[in-house]
């Protein structure tokens, strides 16, 4: 994404409300910013400029001889930085800033986009092998049944609850997309895990991961990697963790 685009600033009550009505933000007021975008470092952080208006005006940039008083500059000195978006779903802070010593005095920002994604509440999406039938039977009775009847009511769903030519295609990405949790086993090597595991972290979903118990991975070093272990044969301890980690996620979105 290159440009300037019209940018909407949040205060950190306003984000807290997105997050948790879990709804889109939609303002009833016109933005008053624009962002120029000058480098993009990674797909999560980038460089810009602001300016005051609906187009990119140079003349009304923030720059060191008008940050005087600048709510937005000020909030940030005082680590209490708002939110930026620019289309309502995707937000983003400012990180650090860097005044030129030329005659413009631009102020150049550092912004970072937030590990926020919207999603449908009380849903997970499980990625997993299926030819174990062993396996199949431990997800059917700990992690889908026991989701959705303990106290976090939530429902589970995998990729062979859907049918169609259009599975991988479209309704994986779109489940993946929505659901508040991604829970993945990891013990056995398979190719669509490696496709949802993938999609999942390239949208900064945050990911439960899932191996059995004295049982290394097959395709991958997982000594980096938090994760439950589980054993087929005591779920209860399994059932405990799973649930104690959902929890832990949920709050520490804001």
């Amino acid at each position: 994404m290159n440009g300037a685009f019209t940018t909407y600033y949040l205060s950190q009550d306003q984000y807290k409300n997105v997050v948790e009505t879990n709804k889109r933000f939609e303002p009833e007021y016109t933005p008053y910013l624009v962002i120029l975008t000058t480098h993009f470092y990674n797909e999560n952080s980038f460089e810009g400029v602001i300016c005051r208006g609906l187009t990119f005006d140079r003349e009304k940039c923030f720059t060191r001889f008008n940050k005087g008083g600048n709510q937005i500059i000020n909030e940030y000195y005082q680590k209490n930085s708002g939110y930026f978006t620019f289309d309502g779903v995707r937000f983003f802070q400012i990180t650090n800033m860097y005044e030129k010593s030329d005659e413009e005095g631009l102020i150049l920002f550092t912004f970072r986009y937030i590990n926020h994604n919207l999603f449908v509440k009380n849903t997970a999406f499980m990625v997993m092998p299926f030819k174990y039938s062993e396996l199949n039977q431990f997800y059917e009775t700990n992690i889908k049944a026991y989701l959705k009847e303990c106290d976090l009511n939530i429902d589970v769903y995998r990729s062979d609850d859907f049918t169609g030519t259009d599975v991988v295609a479209d309704t994986i990405i779109d489940q993946i997309r929505k659901a508040e949790f991604i829970i993945c086993e990891i013990t056995h090597c398979n190719k669509n895990v490696f496709f949802e595991i993938g999609f999942a972290k390239g949208i900064n979903k945050e990911i439960v991961f899932l191996l059995q118990q004295n049982q290394p991975a097959e395709f991958f070093d997982v000594n980096h990697i938090r994760r439950i272990e589980y054993d087929l044969a005591n779920p209860d301890r399994f059932k405990a963790l799973l649930r104690d980690t959902l929890i832990s996620i949920r709050n520490t979105r804001i």
